[in-house]
């Protein structure tokens, strides 16, 4: 831990100060510099955190490097999707849940009690979560709310993460050395996915810093996140920063972030408008470093999802925000957000042993949760970041806007996929997207019309850009939606 309070403030001081030395810091004689044994161990840490450490006699000179790009290597994926095509959370986490448990309550996490009073929790706070309006109030100020929490969203919001994280490096999006804050952070699902995200590549480094109003939450965070982060060197956790996002003394927080995470927290704060959660977005945003990104993940379901894309609008509008994921920069200026029902769907988690244990019940499907689907915008104030406006530059293609001039004609379109297979088994159905549309637009495929020549449309990834040559142009009267039909003649590619 000391090691670990010396590094933060080395770190802190290296966002004001590119050049200074160790003694600047810790003047000698001043009865709190550190011991050599301590200097030793920060400085070997410091060069993976992106420092240039120069020995001086008895001093060190530190040197802020400039960022470079967190890169993937082909190891790195193959490392990554074999994780993510049957994830877990780590046993080694697993255990800290338990031992967490186990130190509040005195008792084994496998207790029938303990288990008992959990289930009650998951049904008070999925009973809370699902009330419309202001009268949604989900708390955590009980230690068994946040065992509930644990057993119920957590293992979700740790893969979620973890998927998210991953989006990000391979869109080019993280610095090799990362300054990150985590908004309402709970007990630490973020800050845990990166840290294991980190430990498996073996390379890259984030100093992460967290805000979070409940003790209990607090409490959890600091527990499992220094247990699971011991012997990482990658990492820097700094103590959780007790605080409302909503009105949050800005002093109390970092400089130059790289990334600002909103992890299903926003949608909580039922009562805020989308106006009010931009400005609360805005507000927070002023700690970010010129490139800095801002996260926003909400639950997948239609409510969520359309009032995430309402408040990418709002940051847009009105704050000069441009969204570059999932949407291409400038899209949100002639969208329609209240009609973007659009979400993310990956592999389903393995269940923890605190989630089977606690699901071991006859209305067991009321204690599992196991599905990874979300909403997530990525936003940024950097003019650089603003590549393309729109889809349709290319005159073969016809803007999505444009599809009432086409019914009943064949035409090509290019478009982003922005769902997962939202059909059957009988009829594949995707949304579609480029920017221009008024009305929602879906790729409408019937099994039995799948062929080499469209297959890619299946195996799109959300977000990816595709052409689609050959499709029949319908209005559907009952939705007030345009589908694009797929047949076995219909050319899909890569765009």
């Amino acid at each position: 831990m000391q090691d670990n309070k010396i590094l933060g403030r080395i770190l802190r001081t290296s966002r004001e100060t590119p050049v200074f030395l160790l003694s600047e810091l810790y003047p000698p004689g001043s009865g709190g510099e550190p011991d050599r044994k301590h200097v030793e161990s920060i400085m070997s840490r410091l060069r993976l955190f992106g420092m240039l450490v120069e020995n001086k006699g008895a001093d060190y000179r530190i040197t802020r490097r400039s960022p470079l790009r967190f890169t993937l290597s082909e190891k790195d994926r193959v490392i990554m999707q074999s994780f993510l095509e049957r994830p877990e959370v780590p046993d080694k986490l697993q255990m800290l849940v338990g031992d967490y448990i186990r130190k509040k309550t005195g008792k084994e996490w496998q207790h029938p009690l303990t288990l008992e009073r959990i289930r009650s929790a998951v049904m008070m706070q999925k009973g809370e979560y699902w009330h419309e309006g202001t009268r949604k109030k989900i708390v955590y100020n009980k230690g068994y709310q946040v065992f509930a929490y644990l057993a119920y969203q957590f293992p979700v919001y740790y893969i979620q993460f973890y998927h998210i994280f991953l989006m990000l490096a391979e869109s080019g999006l993280l610095n090799d050395h990362m300054t990150i804050l985590d908004a309402g952070s709970g007990p630490g699902a973020t800050t845990l996915a990166i840290t294991d995200f980190l430990r498996r590549t073996g390379h890259g480094t984030a100093d992460i810093y967290a805000i979070e109003l409940s003790e209990e939450q607090r409490e959890a965070y600091t527990f499992l996140t220094s247990g699971f982060s011991r012997g990482i060197k990658q990492v820097n956790i700094n103590p959780v920063i007790e605080g409302d996002i909503s009105n949050i003394d800005k002093e109390t927080l970092p400089r130059d972030v790289d990334l600002l995470v909103f992890q299903n927290v926003l949608n909580e704060m039922s009562d805020l408008n989308p106006a009010d959660r931009a400005t609360l977005v805005n507000n927070l945003s002023e700690v970010l470093s010129p490139n800095g990104i801002a996260l926003i993940v909400e639950p997948a379901d239609l409510s969520n999802s359309v009032g995430l894309r309402e408040l990418a609008g709002e940051l847009s509008r009105r704050y000069g925000f441009i969204v570059i994921s999932p949407c291409i920069p400038g899209w949100t200026r002639s969208c329609r957000p209240e009609r973007c029902w659009s979400f993310v769907e990956k592999s389903p988690v393995r269940p923890t042993r605190l989630m089977d244990a606690v699901s071991d019940h006859p209305e067991s499907y009321r204690f599992r949760n196991t599905d990874i689907k979300y909403s997530y915008a990525v936003l940024s104030k950097d003019p650089k970041k603003a590549r393309r406006e729109y889809l349709h530059s290319d005159k073969k293609t016809a803007p999505l806007s444009s599809l009432s001039r086409h019914i009943g004609k064949k035409i090509n379109v290019c478009a982003a996929v922005m769902s997962g297979d939202l059909g059957n088994s009988r009829t594949h159905l995707w949304k579609l997207c480029d920017g221009s549309p008024q009305k929602p637009v879906y790729a409408v495929m019937p099994s039995y019309h799948g062929s080499p020549g469209n297959l890619v449309l299946r195996t799109a990834s959300y977000g990816q850009v595709i052409r689609l040559s050959g499709v029949l142009v319908r209005y559907n009267d009952q939705h007030d939606s345009y589908n694009l039909l797929v047949n076995r003649d219909t050319r899909v590619d890569i765009s």
